[in-house]
């Protein structure tokens, strides 16, 4: 007895060194700060200007006041939390993205386990987690990807105890961890909706008008505060989560092309999915009906998911992007179905030592595989940071020279959201300059340059990377007559006089 019980203390310890190693790995990832662009400064700014008491807006330059209504408010709300007013949210945001880190390996490890009682598959999908390059550029970054994927994994472990103990508690925990789902990502309305899908058809031992009654609770608690926020968006702007919506007679094909472009991204995350589903549904009977029912809910969330984004990337104006990050909240839920199945091969064939001994090497093999590419983006952080908290701008005297402009300074730059992030004022973007002394004309912005003082802030890198070959002569033409107010390697500030 006593032996068990050490054994299993060990296994515990076991958990939490791997969530202690993963939370290293992305310590070591941000060296330089959390990788932050565009959206990362509107979610730093709207944290800071809540934690004042302004509520979740982001200041322009020009006095004016712009409520935030491309995201959802839960991230911003919590960090500013931790956050405060202060102006500088580098460490906040390093720290935080280590606790949901290694918080979210030790769930991928207690949701496999609670689904398979099997201690050495949940250490193993954990190190799966924690090796893989996608999974570490996410919880790497100034984003709500991570509390996003936090919440869905908690929200997943109550889920399977709610199937397997029922108890009113947990209950509530759940309906207050999924009820965060839809105000941390919008993404998170389907997963909330799948969640009452599963309930409604897995209560089976309860009356059919005790569960539609159930479910319909279930829906109008968790999408009470989502709904709340979307009407408060939609009475004050008429618009919400920034985008315009646009149906026409190509929907389905335009829905199949998107599906083929996630599938892209997708096709190198978990080799030999499609045979470890159908290995499972194959599975021996005796399955418990728990694990069954995890296990198809699973695969509801991610073809529901998959169709999700294929339905938003179609008919959103300006169009989503199909990248990994986009498509990271199902990561984690291939990591599911892969270890389930592998569970229901051993519980069929039976030889579970020869069984264990085959899948920890090939594990290892898959390991070895992510591990290396996941290295090479650690070092590669650890040594140049990315994005608006690179070592080449944190270094360079361009941060410090922005944040001493006078705070009645408007400012005009092709970086806004750099100086965003810096400064906390929105500054007016430009993205195409004319081909001539900035300031002489009418194009946007110059009338404010020329007018009333404004100060151009030009990132270098940016401008390259927009205007290709004929940046060198096009700068020239803008700046040269142009007073420098500061010009280093990343950028320069100038002024109309």
């Amino acid at each position: 007895m006593k032996s068990n019980k050490k054994a299993n203390h060990l296994i515990y310890v076991i958990y939490f060194l791997i969530a202690f190693i993963g939370g290293y790995l992305v310590f070591r990832s941000m060296t330089w700060g959390p990788w932050a662009f565009s959206d990362s400064s509107a979610y730093v700014s709207a944290a800071r200007n809540f934690a004042s008491g302004n509520g979740f807006v982001v200041y322009q330059s020009t006095g004016e006041v712009k409520i935030l209504k491309e995201f959802p408010p839960f991230f911003p709300v919590l960090l500013s939390i931790f956050g405060g007013n202060k102006l500088d949210y580098i460490n906040t945001l390093r720290w935080w993205n280590i606790f949901l880190f290694s918080s979210s390996t030790l769930f991928i490890s207690l949701n496999i386990y609670t689904a398979t009682r099997k201690h050495y598959l949940s250490i193993m999908a954990a190190l799966f987690f924690i090796s893989s390059p996608q999974i570490i550029v996410t919880f790497t970054s100034a984003m709500s990807e991570p509390l996003f994927l936090f919440l869905l994994l908690l929200s997943l472990f109550l889920y399977q105890l709610m199937l397997q103990k029922g108890n009113k508690l947990l209950q509530f925990t759940f309906l207050i961890i999924s009820s965060l789902l839809p105000i941390t990502r919008y993404a998170g309305i389907l997963f909330v909706g799948l969640f009452g899908v599963g309930l409604f058809i897995f209560s089976q031992n309860i009356r059919v008008i005790k569960r539609i009654r159930n479910t319909v609770l279930y829906y109008i608690f968790t999408f009470l505060p989502v709904g709340l926020w979307v009407f408060s968006l939609f009475n004050q702007s008429n618009v919400v989560g920034g985008k315009r919506f646009s149906l026409n007679i190509n929907i389905f094909q335009n829905i199949a092309i998107s599906i083929f472009e996630e599938s892209k991204v997708m096709k190198f995350w978990i080799p030999y999915v499609e045979s470890t589903i159908k290995q499972f549904i194959s599975s021996d009977r005796t399955t418990e009906l728990y694990k069954k029912q995890f296990f198809f809910l699973i695969i509801l969330l991610i073809f529901g998911y998959v169709l999700f984004i294929g339905l938003t990337h179609s008919i959103t104006i300006p169009q989503i992007d199909i990248i990994d990050r986009m498509m990271i909240p199902i990561y984690p839920l291939c990591i599911f179905v892969f270890f389930l199945s592998v569970d229901a091969l051993i519980d069929k064939i039976g030889q579970e030592n020869l069984l264990i001994i085959f899948i920890v090497t090939l594990s290892f093999l898959g390991l070895r595989y992510n591990f290396l590419r996941t290295n090479s983006y650690i070092n590669n952080m650890e040594e140049n940071g990315h994005g608006f908290t690179a070592r080449a701008y944190q270094q360079s005297g361009l941060i410090k020279e922005i944040q001493k402009l006078s705070l009645d300074q408007e400012i005009i730059s092709n970086s806004s959201g750099f100086v965003l992030f810096y400064t906390n004022r929105y500054p007016m973007q430009v993205d195409n300059f004319p081909n001539y002394a900035y300031g002489s004309g009418n194009s946007y912005g110059e009338k404010s340059f020329r007018e009333k003082n404004a100060a151009l802030i030009i990132l270098f890198s940016d401008f390259s990377n927009y205007y290709g070959k004929k940046s060198e002569s096009l700068l020239y033409s803008l700046t040269n007559t142009l007073t420098a107010e500061y010009v280093g390697i990343e950028g320069g500030i100038y002024f109309y006089r």
